[in-house]
């Protein structure tokens, strides 16, 4: 039911104005939608359109299916209120208004979540929808949910709110259409609270890493991520032992993504910085949290253990990792070289960006690695990786001058999930 005050200040004549054509400033004939989000008579459109706007194109021929029964509704009322009346007990406006707009409530009803619409999108089948509630069922399904018509992602992606569907919603539904954003605003204000976890791999601060996102879970994940100011999520490594994840992993931000027209993206990542996990919960599939940032402890001097190697100082293990990065590239192949340097960047200068940088590139296992990422002191990192190097050179092929064997590993560790 509507509001009594939405009743008082509505009138037939300012919905009838809503479902008119804007071309022949008549009550709707077989109404298509354009992509441009407004609404013409089928006879109305023209023959051709600018090529140059590219928003402005008819999905089609097919009838916009909410309008044109919102439509019919009214104009039925109408031609009932202009019939002469046999009973002497005629009906008020208010009754017969508030008939009609309970009869255009039932059409404001979104076929997925069925609740109100909001941003209402049409289909190029003519049907309407939430253009969010679209977009995750496409996740699952291509096909349109009340026709099985099959949906292009990327058409309904760009799709412009149906203007006069949303128009027409606010005038007869103002209050129910306030409450509802107010619910999505407090939801939407929760998930800022807590951070969007991403099980996948592992990345270290600094260094780049690209995903491929196919799972609907984590493409509804992925486009609430791109609706924030910061773009960022968690990323980690999945757990052992029957846990979900590991406890540390790295906060990344999205520099760029390319959607796909099924529905899939490629998405370019960077990392950021380390963090705990402190809570989580399951939201949509997909994990959030509460995290703490983990940075690391200043670098103290640690003297050297009966089993560990005569380098003591930070800046001499620096540069025998350096060595050894070297004496890998030196048996590299160019193209591999080429890619390394455009993927990872220049060797860097700092004792903790230059551990993470190095562990990257070094092939040891992600579980290996992952040591280092719970690490909150430079030099015991560095110390960790000195030790993989010295198990590399203890391999016979190393020693042979089978440098070409880890550059194979290397390529295969690169960057893309």
């Amino acid at each position: 039911m509507l509001d009594p005050q939405g009743e008082l200040a509505l009138t037939f004549d300012n919905v009838l104005k809503t479902l008119t054509c804007g071309s022949c400033n008549k009550p709707f004939i077989h109404p298509v939608t354009l992509d441009c989000g407004n609404t013409l008579c089928l006879a109305c459109l023209p023959e051709t359109l600018d090529s140059s706007s590219k928003h402005c194109n008819p999905h089609g021929t097919h009838v916009d299916v909410t309008l044109a029964k919102l439509t019919k509704i009214c104009l039925e009322t109408e031609i009932k209120a202009l019939e002469p009346t046999i009973s002497n007990s005629e009906e008020s406006p208010e009754t017969r208004f508030s008939k009609l707009y309970d009869l255009l409530s039932l059409e404001f009803e979104c076929q997925i979540c069925y609740q109100i619409f909001h941003e209402p999108v049409t289909t190029v089948c003519g049907h309407t929808f939430c253009y969010e509630c679209l977009l995750r069922t496409h996740d699952h399904n291509s096909s349109c949910p009340m026709c099985r018509h099959q949906l292009d992602y990327s058409e309904i992606s760009r799709s412009s709110i149906n203007f006069t569907l949303s128009r027409l919603v606010s005038l007869c539904l103002p209050e129910v259409v306030l409450e509802r954003k107010r619910q999505l605003d407090q939801n939407a204000m929760n998930e800022h609270n807590e951070v969007p976890l991403f099980v996948c791999s592992l990345v270290f601060p600094g260094m780049p890493c690209q995903l491929h996102i196919f799972e609907p879970r984590y493409r509804l994940m992925i486009r609430r991520i791109m609706m924030t100011r910061t773009h960022q999520f968690g990323m980690l490594l999945a757990g052992k032992n029957g846990k979900p994840f590991v406890e540390y992993g790295t906060m990344v931000r999205i520099k760029s993504i390319d959607a796909l027209p099924d529905g899939r993206s490629l998405i370019q990542t960077i990392g950021l910085y380390r963090f705990r996990v402190l809570n989580h919960s399951s939201h949509d599939g997909y994990f959030i949290g509460g995290v703490e940032r983990i940075s690391d402890d200043p670098v103290i001097p640690a003297n050297p253990t009966p089993n560990s190697t005569q380098v003591t100082t930070v800046e001499e293990m620096v540069d025998t990792i350096k060595c050894f990065i070297n004496t890998l590239r030196n048996g590299s192949a160019p193209w591999l070289l080429q890619r390394l340097d455009k993927t990872y960047g220049a060797m860097p200068s700092q004792p903790e960006e230059f551990s993470y940088w190095a562990a990257s590139i070094i092939p040891i296992e992600e579980y290996e690695k992952y040591k280092l990422l719970t690490t909150t002191n430079t030099e015991l990192r560095l110390r960790m990786i000195l030790h993989w190097t010295q198990r590399f050179k203890e391999q016979w092929w190393f020693s042979c001058g089978g440098c070409a064997t880890i550059g194979v590993a290397i390529d295969r560790l690169m960057p893309t999930r």
